[in-house]
C-alpha cells in the first residue's frame, strides 16, 4: 500500500531541501479579473481556486497593475487579454523629469494596502498550504510606468533621470516586500519580466535592472520561500545563478535552457519550477496530453528540488480537466528507484 502523501508544507520543505519525496509538489495560478480590486474578493477568488484544484502552493495573483496604481497609473476596468491582465490607459512618466518626481510610497496606504489585506486574509485561511504573493520587479514596473519605447528613449537621452526613478521604484518595492512579510505569507513570487535577450544584452541588463532585482530578493530573505519568475523566451538565466531565491520558475519555451536535473549547471537556483507551457497544450491540448507531458517533467526531476507548474499565468479559458491532469501527474507516486 503506498505511503500517504506528505502534507503541503512538509512536502514542499522536503523537496526544496533535496530529499526524495513520494510525489511532486504542484501549483498553477491565474488572474482573477474584477475580483482583484478588493481584498475580500481577491482572497476569496484565490481560495476558491485552491479548493477547486488542491495545489501544494497558493499564489496570490493581484491585478497586473497593483503596484502601479499608487504612482498614478490608470488602468482599464476590464481585462485586456486572455490572461486577465489589465490595460494601462494613463502612464505617469512622460517627461524625463517625471522620473525624479516619482513618490516615496508607503504600502500601508492606497491600493497596495488592499493587497496586503488580501495577503493576510489568504494566509489566515490557507492553513497548512504555503502562500506566496506576486511582486513585480523594479525594471518591470519602470517599463509599465513609462511604456517600453519611452523608457528606451529616456535611458538613451536622460540616463540620470531614469536611474533616479529606478532607485525610487526599487526602494518602494523593497518596502512592499517587507510589508508583505508582516502579513503571515510564506514568501513572494518576484516577477522579472524584462530579462530577455530580445530586450537586453547581459551587460545592459546587469547594469540597468539586475541591482533592483537583487535588492528585492535580498529584502525577501526574511521569508522562507522566494520564487523568482523569469518571464518570456530567451531568458538571461546566467545573471541569476547563485542569487538569493528558493525556486527559479520559468516557461519551458524553445529559447530557454533546459534544466539538467541532478547536475550543477550554474544556470539555476536551488530548485526549479516549470512544466507544460500555458500558451501551448495546457490551453489547447487534451487532458491525456497534459498528463503525459507533465509526468515526463516529474520523472526527469528525480523527485527532488522540483515543483511542477505551468511556466506562467494560465489563460482564463484553460480547461479544468487539463489542470486536473497536471495535478494527477504530480500526485502519481514516483517510480521505485530500485
Amino acid at each position: 500500500m503506498p505511503s500517504p502523501r506528505p502534507r503541503y508544507r512538509d512536502l514542499l520543505d522536503a523537496v526544496l531541501s533535496g530529499q526524495a519525496a513520494p510525489v511532486c509538489p504542484v501549483f498553477a495560478h491565474r488572474h482573477h479579473p474584477q475580483a482583484d480590486q478588493t481584498a475580500a474578493a481577491l482572497s476569496e477568488a484565490t481560495l476558491a481556486w485552491q479548493r477547486r484544484f488542491d495545489f501544494d502552493l497558493i499564489k496570490l495573483t493581484p491585478a497586473s497593475t497593483w503596484q502601479l496604481i499608487d504612482y498614478g497609473v490608470i488602468d482599464a476596468d476590464a481585462p485586456d487579454d486572455s490572461l486577465g491582465r489589465r490595460r494601462i490607459v494613463r502612464r505617469p512618466v512622460v517627461d524625463p523629469n517625471d522620473w525624479y518626481a516619482l513618490p516615496r510610497l508607503d504600502p500601508g496606504f492606497g491600493f497596495a494596502a488592499e493587497i496586503l489585506r488580501a495577503a493576510a486574509a489568504t494566509a489566515r485561511a490557507a492553513g497548512d498550504v504555503p502562500v506566496v504573493v506576486t511582486v513585480y520587479a523594479p525594471a518591470s514596473l519602470a517599463t509599465k510606468l513609462a511604456g517600453a519605447d519611452r523608457l528606451a528613449e529616456h535611458r538613451r537621452d536622460h540616463p540620470d533621470a531614469v536611474a533616479a526613478g529606478l532607485a525610487t521604484i526599487s526602494e518602494n518595492t523593497c518596502r512592499t516586500v517587507a510589508a508583505l512579510a508582516e502579513t503571515g505569507v510564506d514568501g513572494v513570487y518576484l516577477a522579472v519580466q524584462t530579462a530577455q535577450q530580445a530586450a537586453h544584452t547581459s551587460a545592459d541588463y546587469a547594469g540597468f535592472a539586475l541591482p533592483g532585482d537583487i535588492a528585492c530578493l535580498e529584502a525577501a530573505q526574511c521569508l522562507p520561500l522566494t520564487i523568482l519568475h523569469l518571464h518570456g523566451d530567451g531568458l538571461l538565466c546566467a545573471l541569476f545563478s547563485d542569487r538569493p531565491s528558493s525556486v527559479l520558475h520559468f516557461d519551458a519555451l524553445p529559447g530557454n535552457p533546459v534544466p539538467q536535473f541532478g547536475q550543477a549547471s550554474g544556470l539555476f537556483g536551488p530548485a526549479v519550477s516549470t512544466g507544460p507551457s500555458p500558451a501551448g497544450g495546457l490551453q489547447a491540448g487534451s487532458a491525456g496530453q497534459i498528463f503525459t507531458e507533465a509526468r515526463s517533467w516529474v520523472i526527469r526531476s528525480g523527485g527532488s528540488r522540483f515543483i511542477l507548474a505551468p511556466g506562467c499565468t494560465v489563460p482564463l479559458a484553460t480547461p479544468a480537466a487539463n489542470l486536473e491532469a497536471l495535478v494527477a501527474a504530480a500526485r502519481t507516486p514516483m517510480p521505485d528507484p530500485r
